[in-house]
């Protein structure tokens, strides 16, 4: 590990445990862990609080209004503290006290505003959702394509341009009323219709909008047209801007195009003609020179191969804050003002802005804009020389200059609430003003997981992105086929947690139930494209077939026949989990049912993209950053400092993590990277949870207040041998009989000993999940004339009746099962309860007979008879389930699980429904559970007519059923006596003849 790194721009040397412990502490106000009960109601207190604090604000006069603090409050909070049903209490508090009082909800997009407003609309809240001008309509038709489905402006892609030439865009699209300078109202053709402008009358209530609008200059969504603003989820980012350009086209500063345009002066009434043209004159000249001198700046930089500049630079070239502020608005001066006024037709509108725009003016004019900002702060010292955030250069290709800063919040004195799991303090006062040196409104709420959860952690790798998405247009093959062979393990590692945690083999369709159920897989966008078909080489190889691409030469065309991942393009739901990727998980709810969630990877950005976003984020902040200088490769690397991973079971697990020497960046990286992790945790909800979550990270960065239950490899994460024997069919219990069975898997006699001392997830899941589909087997086959008893575990998710089928298609010699018990804990959760009613319920039996034919799992009657006889068989089967269903005690699932553990069979063949139970004997009195002992008969052909039979496999089952009932109700062999003496009363197995009742072990 890196000791020491350098300063960007100087040679002085930071250590890194120095940068390690100037880390920022926690928020104040902070709660600690708590229940998620006590966490809400500790949320709701406070909201009250703050509640009381507006609603007194706004009791006072506006003079005293304006010299009070406004009232505003930071909530750090996790997924499922109930966070956005207690703002909207307060939100109806508000507005029940105060008819017109009006709020605004920003979002991170439109789809969980839509969400939030048929939550409040629940509530009895007065709501609307704010579009911008190109979304689309909310009552578009969703069947058509995007492209074809009318937005909320008809003019959207007139007045983005018109938006960008920094003029008001209501006026010249919209509707220019009576003036000095317009004798009549013009208005656009579509204004009294147009759903945007709807948007713009009075609304008293809750508005909800994108967070796009917390900078977007709208006159009526102003602060001063607002009572409250809420700000729900991280909106940092979505303020960042980065923009550039190429070095040398700057340079040209002789180019007509670079001029600024004398027309543009001649608007100004207030000045005579020799007036304009000498102002016009002295801007031109002024304009010129600066932009030669800084050209000879940025040109310094890249002869020396700098990646950076110092405000000395500029500062050293006569370049000053209020000159920059100069150039940026002769910048502005160059753009054409096109004469635009509502009435024009669209062609017309169009044609005026043809020439309006000119690109170069917007990168130009915000390089300008940021050194005006940054150097009226950056303060030169001996050891960095004011190292410049807002402005960098990238010399890997033609060399450009990037530009890094952050839009300005509009709301910086309405009354403010910011709710967010993963709120940062320092990010939020720096973006929202009002909460400046005010500590006391952070307030932060830490959340015990429930009990229900199990989190399980992979310490071995971080599994970054490279692994599974190499990126570049000529890898060698061998390349794209190990990153395919990395995304194919990880689907079916899916496939085998979502069997694990829940989900059946047996190829059935997934119920609804099942389908909220289903695994989730958090991880890279990039699997999802190439699972989708959307990553850069298929979409170069359609582009290719619909239009042959020069040089392009196929070599990865055979890599899609081997994507398994694809099966999420061509048959999405017969992939048995969803997927999600990093950047697109928050505020979803759509997986609070899943019975497990992977978290796959962890988002961190590279060196530069994350200073980059550190510049945009404190371009005007006066404290330095300090940038990794990069190798002689010119690569950059984060160091790594050694952190431990404890476990619940006492265990310590020391992994090394990257992160960043300066304070404001690794803020940034733990912004991006951890609380990404926190936000995937977060979609299985499980703060609240009745029922087993297991929680996987397949990372081995530690997650902030997380102490795993279990730790475990990548590669016991991804795969276990013992799992994939129990889906072939047995997981032989003795280590002699695993390596006969499967030798390729076990290969020396000792193997199977070995893997158990290991840690198996898999088989942890199972035992969770599957218990009561998991069954201990003893079974007996012949060796050299002498009868050997075996043991195995068999996973039977169709019932007891198939674990003979499984067992086959591993054993390939004859053998005969001896005992079944279940190897879960089943007492609780399998057992019947059946009890009976006083009164009567008689139903006759039936005799039927029949020649029948059972041939390939079909039965064909013979003789004349008609399909009405095994009908019959079936009605009669499912009546008694009907009865099962009407007797049982409520709140006890046992008849559920029973039903489907216990199949039905005709003749010794697997046929679904034909069973029946003889009901001519009328329930016992007693109000105790009854065993349903009926339910062990087989129907079967013998002598012409349909009889009563069993088998040993139907004995052995009863058994298992007969413990569970008994141990489950704590119920004595003389309690059931009588109901078995009944059952062999009506029955005629044959292999009870002569027996005694006691040879039945009760």
């Amino acid at each position: 590990m890196t000791d020491m790194i350098y300063a960007q721009g100087s040679k002085t040397q930071i250590d890194i445990q120095t940068a390690l412990e100037s880390r920022e502490t926690a928020p104040s106000n902070k709660v600690d862990m708590v229940s998620s009960d006590v966490a809400s109601r500790l949320l709701s207190e406070r909201l009250d609080v703050f509640g009381t604090e507006i609603e007194s604000f706004y009791m006072k006069d506006k003079e005293d209004r304006d010299s009070a603090p406004r009232p505003c409050l930071a909530i750090k909070a996790p997924a499922g503290t109930g966070k956005t049903r207690h703002i909207l209490d307060l939100v109806k508090r508000l507005n029940e006290r105060d008819s017109v009082f009006k709020s605004l909800y920003l979002v991170p997009s439109l789809d969980l505003a839509e969400q939030l407003k048929e939550i409040a609309s629940d509530s009895g809240i007065k709501v609307r959702v704010i579009r911008g001008r190109s979304q689309v309509r909310e009552d578009a038709d969703p069947s058509l394509p995007e492209i074809e489905q009318p937005r909320m402006c008809q003019r959207f892609v007139e007045a983005e341009k018109l938006s960008s030439l920094s003029l008001d865009v209501k006026s010249h699209l919209c509707i220019k009323k009576k003036g000095k300078d317009n004798n009549e109202e013009k208005k656009c053709p579509y204004y009294d219709t147009c759903p945007y402008i709807k948007q713009m009358e009075k609304f008293n209530g809750l508005s909800i909008a994108s967070h796009a609008y917390m900078s977007i200059k709208a006159d009526w969504l102003s602060e001063d047209k607002l009572d409250l603003v809420i700000i729900d989820e991280s909106f940092w980012q979505s303020m960042l801007r980065h923009q550039q350009f190429e070095l040398s086209e700057f340079k040209k500063i002789d180019k007509p195009s670079r001029q600024i345009p004398l027309k543009n002066y001649q608007a100004k009434a207030d000045m005579s003609a020799v007036q304009i043209e000498d102002a016009w004159m002295e801007d031109t000249l002024f304009h010129h020179e600066w932009n030669g001198i800084v050209s000879k700046v940025l040109s310094y930089a890249y002869v020396e191969e700098k990646d950076y500049f110092l405000a000395s630079d500029f500062t050293d070239a006569g370049i000053t804050a209020d000159i920059a502020e100069r150039m940026y608005r002769l910048e502005y001066m160059r753009l054409d003002r096109p004469n635009i006024t509502p009435d024009m037709s669209d062609g017309e509108i169009a044609d005026a802005l043809k020439d309006a725009i000119k690109q170069d003016v917007f990168s130009y004019a915000r390089f300008w804009k940021n050194l005006s900002e940054e150097l009226r702060v950056r303060v030169s010292n001996d050891d960095h020389k004011g190292v410049m955030h807002s402005v960098s250069m990238d010399w890997s290709g033609k060399p450009r200059i990037l530009l890094h800063s952050h839009k300005s919040a509009k709301f910086t004195t309405v009354p403010t609430v910011v709710i967010d799991a993963d709120l940062d303090k320092e990010l939020t006062t720096e973006f929202l003003p009002i909460f400046r040196d005010r500590d006391d409104r952070f307030f932060e709420l830490n959340v015990q997981m429930s009990e229900h959860v199990k989190f399980t952690q992979v310490t071995n790798t971080p599994l970054s992105k490279s692994t599974f998405s190499p990126f570049g247009d000529k890898l060698p093959l061998a390349t794209m086929r190990k990153a395919q062979y990395a995304r194919n393990r990880v689907f079916d590692a899916m496939k085998n947690i979502a069997i694990a945690t829940g989900l059946t083999d047996d190829g059935r369709a997934l119920t609804p139930e099942q389908q909220e159920r289903k695994p989730l897989l958090c991880s890279y966008k990039a699997i999802g494209d190439y699972w989708t078909g959307q990553d850069y080489h298929s979409k170069r190889r359609e582009q290719n077939a619909y239009s042959p691409i020069p040089g392009y030469d196929g070599r990865y065309d055979s890599l899609p026949a081997n994507e398994d991942g694809l099966a999420f393009r061509d048959d999405p739901d017969s992939v048995p989990f969803d997927f999600a990727h990093f950047g697109n998980l928050r505020g979803k709810d759509q997986w609070k049912n899943t019975n497990c969630n992977v978290v796959l990877g962890r988002n961190e950005p590279p060196v530069s993209g994350l200073e980059d976003t550190a510049r945009a984020v404190f371009y005007k902040s006066p404290s330095e950053i300090v940038f990794i200088d990069a190798n002689e490769d010119g690569n950059k690397f984060l160091p790594r400092k050694p952190e431990n991973i404890p476990t619940k079971k006492g265990g310590i697990h020391t992994v090394n993590v990257s992160f960043h020497p300066d304070r404001n960046v690794d803020r940034i990286l733990r912004q991006i990277r951890e609380s990404e992790l926190t936000q995937a945790i977060g979609r299985a909800r499980p703060i609240h949870r009745d029922r087993p979550l297991e929680i996987i990270i397949a990372t081995n960065v530690p997650v902030p207040g997380l102490i795993p239950d279990r730790a475990c490899t990548y590669e016991q994460f991804i795969g276990s041998r013992s799992f994939e024997c129990l889906m072939d069919g047995l997981l032989p219990q003795e280590s002699q009989t695993a390596h006969e069975l499967f030798p390729e898997t076990f290969r020396t006699s000792s193997s199977l000993q070995a893997i158990r001392k290991r840690f198996d997830l898999l088989m942890e899941l199972m035992k969770t999940y599957q218990a009561h589909n998991l069954y201990e087997v003893a079974y007996k086959v012949m060796r050299n004339g002498k009868s050997l008893t075996r043991k195995g575990l068999v996973f039977a998710p169709e019932g007891v009746h198939t674990i003979e089928g499984r067992m086959s298609r591993v054993i390939k010699e004859e053998f005969k099962i001896s005992d079944i018990k279940c190897a879960g804990e089943y007492v609780e959760e399998i057992a019947p309860t059946f009890k009976t009613k006083p009164e009567d319920y008689v139903l006759s039996k039936s005799q039927i007979s029949a020649r029948v034919e059972v041939a390939k799992g079909d039965i064909k009657l013979k003789g004349g008879y008609t399909n009405e006889d095994i009908e019959f068989c079936v009605h009669e089967y499912n009546e008694m389930l009907d009865w099962i269903d009407d007797h049982k005690c409520p709140g006890d699932d046992f008849w559920s699980k029973f039903k489907s553990s216990r199949g039905c069979r005709f003749g010794g063949c697997d046929f679904e429904g034909v069973m029946s139970i003889d009901r001519t004997l009328e329930p016992p009195k007693y109000d105790i559970p009854v065993f349903p002992f009926q339910v062990f008969r087989d129907y079967a052909f013998e002598g012409g007519k349909l009889t009563w039979s069993s088998s040993d496999l139907d004995e052995v089952e009863m058994r298992f059923w007969l413990t569970c009932f008994k141990e489950k109700y704590s119920l004595t062999s003389e309690q059931v006596y009588m109901d078995f003496k009944r059952y062999m009363m009506s029955t005629s197995f044959e292999n009870m003849k002569g027996r005694v009742l006691e040879d039945v072990p009760f």
